[in-house]
């Protein structure tokens, strides 16, 4: 049965998806689209039949927040903090297109460099370099409306 995988872009009112064969599911061996916030895969008979075996979601993201980084490098966290608190989520991902979104036990988080930062799908592995990182990717990608991050205190 064909593998299958599902691309979530934004929209103006919801997100557009669209889906495509692939190979394999090794994160790395994939061409993910620019404008993509997240994917998942599945198995198919063709790209709209019965889905079986549908992975968990794949979050591409800048960063993966608990509370006290959320308090520390967002503006007005407030509202997010109380969502998180009153849904039992201890982590937020920052994605790539500037917006933040619970992280749970069915969301794997992706960097830049294609590495999981959050989560594992059985498959693919959350490497040593991406922990070594601090879940935060090097350079920033395609962020069209940056989140408001408090500027850093000045050193003393």
């Amino acid at each position: 049965m064909p593998t299958f995988i599902e691309y979530y872009l934004p929209g103006s009112i919801v997100a557009d998806k669209y889906s495509a064969e692939v190979q394999s599911r090794e994160i790395d061996k994939l061409d993910i689209p620019d404008r993509a916030s997240s994917f998942r895969f599945y198995e198919a008979d063709s790209a709209e039949g019965a889905r079986r075996n549908t992975s968990k979601l794949y979050m591409l993201a800048e960063e993966v927040l608990n509370e006290e980084q959320v308090r520390q490098k967002i503006d007005n966290p407030d509202i997010l903090l109380s969502n998180m608190r009153t849904n039992d989520y201890k982590y937020v991902a920052c994605t790539r297109r500037g917006a933040c979104y619970f992280v749970n036990e069915n969301t794997i988080v992706v960097n830049a460099e294609k590495e999981l930062v959050h989560g594992s799908d059985g498959i693919n592995r959350i490497s040593a370099n991406a922990v070594e990182k601090s879940l935060v990717t090097n350079e920033p990608i395609a962020v069209s409306k940056p989140l408001k991050f408090k500027a850093p205190a000045p050193k003393a």
